[in-house]
């Protein structure tokens, strides 16, 4: 049986089990829950060996995708198992720019930050919020954005296991919007960020940490050489603010 079949054929048993949970996981029989993961488990095999599965997965099951986004939020402190499974899922489709997962990335924004604000598999969530933000406009200045950026400053500074994923998430956010870098440089008024990020620049020069780098200084100019020169302006003032970090 070819990989797009299975997943039609499962199609049924995985919307039966969301359904069944989907009001509240806690009420739920076992064998229910039990399917539901095994379910999941088989698409991720699908998809993990076969990209023409991610195709079929992301035409047949969009609302299957929605469902088990909209799932996750009960799923934190009653599963943790079977939500770690779903966003190893959507992590899979988001990286073959899935439209299951794309179509509606800013809603699913929403349910993220939820996960975010409840701990629960931060390093996942984060990696999700980074392939969804890459490939979706942000808009300028809305509230989750404004939510999800001081969530990933506080990671950057707090957090080292999801310092990479915030990082992206930040740079992903600020990318061509004046008012979100307004906003991140807000969140710096002690210069405590700026400080962390220009430490990974001066030890690792990666594109991830200079495009933070450039969004803190930066003074919105989109063009390429302009924020290269930023960036090696900030440098050579901050010699002496660096050796204190």
């Amino acid at each position: 049986m070819s990989g797009s079949t299975e997943l039609v054929n499962l199609s049924s048993l995985l919307n039966s089990c969301i359904t069944a949970c989907s009001s509240h996981l806690r009420g739920c029989e076992e064998i229910i829950v039990n399917n539901l993961r095994e379910s999941v488990q088989r698409v991720i095999s699908h998809v993990q060996n076969e990209k023409e599965s991610v195709q079929a997965f992301s035409e047949e099951n969009t609302l299957t995708s929605e469902c088990l986004m909209s799932l996750l939020t009960v799923l934190g402190d009653c599963d943790s198992i079977l939500c770690s499974e779903i966003l190893s899922l959507f992590n899979i489709l988001a990286l073959e720019r899935s439209p299951a997962v794309l179509l509606y990335g800013l809603g699913a924004l929403d349910t993220l930050i939820y996960l975010l604000d409840e701990h629960t598999h931060p390093l996942q969530v984060l990696n999700l919020i980074g392939k969804i933000t890459k490939h979706i406009k942000c808009g300028a200045h809305e509230e989750r954005v404004d939510r999800l950026l001081t969530i990933v400053t506080n990671n950057v500074l707090t957090n080292d296991m999801t310092l990479k994923p915030s990082l992206y998430t930040m740079v992903n956010l600020t990318s061509g919007s004046v008012p979100v870098q307004m906003h991140l440089r807000s969140l710096d008024r002690s210069g405590m960020l700026r400080k962390k990020i220009l430490k990974l620049v001066c030890h690792d020069d990666n594109e991830v940490s200079i495009g933070a780098l450039a969004a803190l200084t930066s003074t919105g100019m989109a063009d390429e050489f302009n924020k290269l020169n930023i960036i090696y302006h900030v440098l050579n003032i901050s010699c002496v603010e660096y050796t204190m970090c």
